[in-house]
């Protein structure tokens, strides 16, 4: 496997370690980026331009070992203060 930079590295291990357990994880990107380690950034763009090139190089990635991919979007919260990153894990058929 190739190697990742420190933070898409964090992030493919955060969402595998929750994706073992559930098929969906729903994260708002204050806590995210602190689980992290990044200090989050005043405003909701701010953080998601943040967020967007990690997602990038994370979304389509395997996990547990080739069975899965990683599927990643962002979505306005619903009291729209925040976005939240939805990932699940998708079955990688032969």
């Amino acid at each position: 496997m190739a190697q990742r930079a420190p933070a898409p590295e964090a992030l493919c291990k955060f969402l595998e370690a929750k994706l073992a357990h559930e098929p969906v994880c729903n994260v708002g990107l204050v806590d995210l980026l602190a689980k992290l380690g990044i200090r989050p950034q005043e405003g909701k763009s701010a953080r998601k331009e943040m967020l967007d090139p990690i997602m990038r190089t994370v979304n389509g990635q395997s996990i547990r070992d080739g069975a899965y991919r990683i599927e990643i979007c962002l979505r306005l919260s619903s009291r729209e203060d925040d976005y939240r990153l939805t990932a699940k894990r998708v079955a990688i058929t032969s």
